[in-house]
């Protein structure tokens, strides 16, 4: 969960995605919105929160299995790193 609002460039999420976990994440999340909204939920209000946070635990094994692995990986995160600076 992340209760970031107008975050630009947040690694929380992505960590936590890249550990195998969904997202529950604010309406104005910024770019999280982005790069969750296939494997988590978004919330605008605490009530939109706990149905979220319910539909997760509801459907955990589909969240999870929506969540692109080699997007996130370390690997790929170092190639284009490395790409950058060369």
């Amino acid at each position: 969960m992340t209760a970031s609002r107008f975050e630009p460039c947040g690694m929380h999420h992505i960590e936590g995605s890249a550990s195998g976990l969904p997202v529950l994440y604010h309406q104005d999340g910024g770019g999280i919105n982005e790069l969750c909204k296939k494997h988590g939920i978004e919330f605008n209000d605490m009530s939109s929160f706990f149905v979220g946070l319910q539909t997760i635990l509801d459907s955990y094994e589909d969240f999870v299995s929506r969540i692109d692995y080699s997007y996130l990986s370390s690997n790929r995160m170092c190639a284009e790193y490395y790409r950058i600076l060369k």
